[in-house]
């Protein structure tokens, strides 16, 4: 996260074990909780988006299903995926 974004705080509650676990996952990586909760957040959120809101990579799957595609994926695969101009 870039560090001029503003944060919104939140307080909640979770249980002692949790806590105990989490802050041990912190100093096992050397980060805040705080940023291991984030990133939990963050990752469930991704994961329970609406089909249509899920990032433009996944539209990759099942995209080239013959021999005869496009022969410059592995290197122009953005083309591909997010359907920009490119030059």
């Amino acid at each position: 996260m870039r560090k001029e974004q503003s944060m919104h705080r939140m307080q909640f509650y979770i249980e002692p074990e949790l806590r105990d676990e989490l802050e041990s996952l912190a100093k096992q990586r050397n980060v805040p909780m705080a940023e291991l909760i984030r990133e939990a957040i963050r990752s469930y959120v991704i994961r329970e988006r609406p089909p249509g809101k899920k990032d433009p990579l996944f539209n990759i799957i099942g995209m080239f299903k013959s021999s005869d595609g496009p022969s410059d994926v592995a290197i122009n695969h953005d083309k591909y995926i997010y359907r920009k101009d490119w030059e």
